[in-house]
């Protein structure tokens, strides 16, 4: 930064200090919104696609970890509108969440990368997916034809 750039930035947060509005104006404005709609199958929930549904990142979680694993086709599916991608997530046991989304490659249109993930690791994956930073990379992934295609591996996928 030049001289002159660190005189106006320094201005500039002063100002913030000194005025709690405009601070909050600031912050406010320098806020991203996320455009993120999802759909969700749930016991007495249903939200469809064509809904066109926004949720925040907070709202995600609790829909996420409220998911009923005895409801065989529960999900939550996230698309984030500005960057195109999507995030599918189902519970599989009490700490035990399916995650998916699709290859982005044309040869393998209708498949899809998953992963089996517990608490943590669902969270942390709903943060930088909401956060638009490398959410991909925060569990190891697998190729799979679809979501319900025998899903429930025996020899259980968090074990190995």
């Amino acid at each position: 930064m030049n001289p002159l750039q660190t005189k106006i930035a320094r201005s500039l947060l002063e100002n913030l200090l000194q005025n709690p509005q405009i601070q909050e104006q600031t912050l406010a404005n320098t806020t991203s919104y996320q455009d993120i709609e999802y759909s969700m199958a749930n016991t007495g929930q249903f939200v469809s696609i064509g809904q066109h549904k926004h949720i925040e990142l907070e709202d995600a979680k609790s829909k996420t970890k409220n998911l009923d694993w005895t409801f065989r086709k529960n999900g939550i599916s996230f698309i984030n509108n500005k960057t195109g991608e999507n995030l599918f997530l189902s519970r599989m046991e009490y700490d035990k969440w399916y995650a998916d989304t699709p290859i982005r490659i044309p040869s393998y249109e209708g498949f899809f990368w998953t992963s089996f993930v517990d608490l943590n690791t669902m969270e942390r994956l709903l943060d930088s997916f909401f956060a638009e930073d490398d959410w991909f990379s925060v569990t190891h992934w697998s190729e799979s034809p679809g979501p319900f295609e025998e899903v429930s591996n025996p020899g259980g996928y968090l074990n190995d």
